[in-house]
């Protein structure tokens, strides 16, 4: 499975690492190691040049790592700085990435580094609130392949079986989906009245048990696996500005071709200085994606043994329409990004 180089990757949120620490990701099946030296944080191949040995394995000091197995050293651009055996040589190098911090997340550019631009990092903004307790981070290494983790948020009318008792509400089937795609990524919407509280708001005290609601809910995409999901209720008839409204992220990073790095958070304008109940939600949604979602993805990544999706030949629905769009979008980029690659080669060596 090849997957898409020119875009950036989400590889951890700012936190997980702190000054002076190692942090190994596996991203794309590439061992990354990332390190933080002062204000800057650096991201180098985790594999010694010499013998392969791990460089996590070793010690980092004064922004430079030591291989624990012959000691060379290299900086955070790859370059090494210490041979205790001889000189240093041009070989004596280790591949770099470059990683740039938006939004209280690393990003990571895997591919040619004259092409990683910081303004393409996707917004996510919402992300940089100052009131602590109206937000809440998460993370969960899931046991598929992150186009199926994409689906899963590109078809929310899953939520009213896979979450029938937590999150479901009966909201999201019979709501025609709108679509819409333009250069930057895709934004599908599901719109509706009078549909009851989902049983997640009723259990945290949002709503009665008897409430109706009208709502809307949006997810836009931006390759290959970064979803802003907008969700906004209220009661029916009361104005969209009055809605109650949450905004989160859903970053699907691939970390080999059957396991997933998912990223996520979410933001609500509502209840946005209780402490209590911000831990209370996240500890819920934690929950929830973790034992309905997560175990729902590994059992389908194990029904299709490493195989293609449209290999299968599924059947075609009418919900598959955003998330179809996106695995054909993905292709193609891939596609492009092969034809550049034998360009270049093409023209080095002169054939």
């Amino acid at each position: 499975m090849r997957f898409v180089e020119n875009c950036w990757y989400m590889a951890a949120w700012s936190n997980e690492l702190e000054d002076g620490a190692k942090l190994v990701r596996r991203i794309c099946d590439l061992p990354i190691l990332f390190f933080r030296s002062g204000e800057a944080v650096h991201a180098v191949l985790d594999m010694c040049p010499h013998r392969f040995a791990p460089l996590s394995c070793g010690k980092l000091q004064d922004g430079v790592i030591e291989c624990g197995y012959h000691g060379l050293t290299f900086d955070g651009s790859g370059a090494c700085v210490r041979n205790p055996h001889g000189p240093i040589t041009r070989a004596m190098k280790v591949q770099s990435f470059p990683v740039v911090e938006r939004y209280r997340a690393m990003w990571v550019w895997l591919s040619d580094p004259t092409l990683a631009d910081i303004d393409s990092v996707p917004d996510f903004s919402f992300q940089d609130i100052e009131i602590p307790t109206a937000i809440s981070f998460g993370y969960l290494q899931c046991k598929g392949d992150y186009r199926l983790c994409v689906d899963n948020i590109l078809d929310l009318s899953h939520v009213d079986f896979l979450h029938a008792n937590t999150l479901g509400g009966g909201s999201i089937v019979g709501t025609r989906q709108e679509v819409h795609e333009d250069k930057d990524g895709l934004t599908v919407r599901w719109s509706n009245s009078g549909v009851p509280a989902s049983p997640f708001h009723i259990r945290l005290g949002s709503f009665p048990a008897d409430a109706m609601l009208d709502r809307f809910t949006e997810v836009t995409w931006h390759p290959p696996g970064t979803m802003k999901l907008t969700s906004a209720f209220g009661q029916v008839g009361s104005a969209e500005r009055d809605f109650s409204k949450t905004v989160g992220a859903h970053i699907m990073t691939p970390e080999t071709r059957s396991t997933s790095h998912y990223f996520y958070s979410t933001m609500r304008n509502f209840r946005m200085e209780d402490d209590a109940f911000n831990k209370e939600y996240g500890r819920i949604r934690d929950h929830i994606f973790a034992s309905e979602d997560g175990s729902m993805i590994a059992a389908i990544q194990d029904r299709m043994d490493n195989r293609e999706l449209f290999e299968l030949r599924p059947l075609s629905l009418k919900i598959d329409h955003a998330a179809v769009r996106v695995r054909r979008r993905l292709d193609t980029m891939l596609k492009n990004e092969s034809g550049v690659r034998m360009e270049r080669s093409v023209l080095a060596t002169g054939a």
